[in-house]
């Protein structure tokens, strides 16, 4: 087996990258069978450049990346998950923006304005997702209110009327409608 060079782990034999780290193994490169030479034919008029030899049959030649290239990157981990992020479009809300935010928003004509305005707009995506949650919250309970006030509309009316039918107060409502 061998080790790491960047963390010292060790690595199977047949592995090409660390399993702990990603880094790619440092192995010597196998040399390549060489082609077996062939005489060179006699040229005829003006040189003319020569094909490039074909490896042999039932050879194999694996095809190296270029230096430049890389292979591998191990993703950098954070070690502390709860450091700031360092995109300001993440940057953190404090909980008394949180309470700033919610009484701002609670306002009856410029609060819905400024959430539709926050959850639409701006830098900050923490106060955006903040803003969409509160204008759906608002917009639930908006359609609730509305199914709530036609259900209860439509008991008292049933209401209403069955009593309006019943003969024992038929008498003290006859003059009134």
């Amino acid at each position: 087996m061998a080790f790491c060079t960047k963390c010292g782990s060790q690595i199977p034999d047949d592995a090409k990258f660390c399993t702990v780290c990603g880094t790619p193994r440092e192995t010597a490169p196998k040399a390549a069978p060489e082609a077996p030479k062939q005489a060179p034919a006699p040229e005829a008029s003006a040189p003319k450049a020569a094909p490039a030899a074909a490896p042999a049959a039932g050879t194999y030649q694996q095809a190296q990346p270029a230096p430049s290239t890389v292979i591998y990157q191990a993703p950098q981990v954070n070690s502390n998950p709860y450091s700031a992020p360092t995109d300001p479009r993440y940057s953190i809300l404090s909980p008394w923006m949180y309470v700033l935010y919610f009484f701002l928003f609670s306002l009856p004509c410029i609060g819905l304005i400024l959430l539709i305005v926050f959850a639409f707009t701006g830098d900050n995506e923490n106060k955006k997702n903040f803003a969409r949650g509160m204008l759906l919250y608002g917009i639930i309970c908006a359609v609730l209110s509305i199914i709530l006030s036609i259900v209860f509309a439509a008991s008292i009316s049933g209401l209403i009327s069955s009593l309006m039918n019943d003969p024992r107060f038929a008498s003290q409502f006859s003059g009134m409608f």
